[in-house]
């Protein structure tokens, strides 16, 4: 199995693990990445930050598990999203209404990379007559340009898997 390929051990993780898993990296990597002095006080914080990260996220997966009918469907669910191939094994009867969903999304995050990169894109810009700040400036537009067309070619080829897995699965 590649290191892109879906199906990890964080995805075969029972919730309440991954839970904790997820809360714990959220609070070691505050701590860690934090510029300010460890407290107890600091711990506690992000430790609640980690925690309310770990129930969203969770919450997420946990209702991907349950519409699609477990973990392990859905990593095959992944799997075929990625590749663009139902497998011949998986059961595939609640898959319609979640590749609806998931081209739904897909069409939304093209939007939301067009719109976030607007700002890194006028600060770069901006940042580019700047005396002090031009490299940084023209550094900041380009990574601004480079996320919208990474993002477009991605999603374009998401739709277009999508859009097999759905000719496929209504044969």
């Amino acid at each position: 199995m590649s290191s892109r390929e879906p199906g990890g051990p964080l995805q075969r993780l029972p919730l309440p693990a991954l839970y904790l898993v997820v809360a714990a990296l959220w609070t070691v990597l505050q701590l860690v990445f934090s510029d300010r002095p460890v407290t107890p006080v600091s711990v506690v914080v992000h430790l609640l930050g980690g925690l309310v990260f770990a129930a969203i996220l969770t919450a997420g997966v946990r209702l991907r598990r349950r519409r699609l009918g477990g973990a392990d469907a859905s990593i095959e669910y992944l799997r075929a999203v990625r590749s663009g191939v139902v497998p011949p094994e998986a059961d595939t009867e609640r898959w319609p209404a979640e590749l609806e969903r998931t081209a739904r999304t897909t069409v939304r995050q093209r939007w939301i990379i067009r719109f976030g990169a607007l700002l890194p894109f006028g600060l770069g810009v901006w940042g580019m007559t700047e005396q002090d700040a031009r490299l940084l400036g023209a550094l900041l537009a380009v990574l601004a340009v480079a996320a919208v067309v990474v993002g477009e070619v991605s999603s374009r080829r998401q739709l277009a898997r999508v859009a097999t897995l759905r000719t496929t699965l209504a044969r």
